[in-house]
């Protein structure tokens, strides 16, 4: 199972809420320091729409970000 720790700096991760569609990006080293290597699952339960509060959004890695 992936954590925090094992996404490295050229990763962005993404929330998208099912209930209103919003996206957001995740600030990694905000939340590696407050949780550590905690398992993006168990992340993805913590985490909650700061537009219509909904939960466990879907979680989204997108690769080689910042360019070469």
């Amino acid at each position: 199972m992936a954590t925090l720790a094992d996404l490295d700096e050229r990763v962005a991760l993404h929330a998208r809420c099912a209930r209103c569609g919003r996206v957001r990006r995740l600030d990694l080293a905000g939340l590696r320091a407050r949780y550590g290597a905690l398992p993006l699952e168990r992340l993805r339960k913590r985490l909650r729409c700061g537009r219509c509060g909904a939960r466990h959004p879907e979680l989204t890695r997108l690769w080689d970000v910042g360019g070469p």
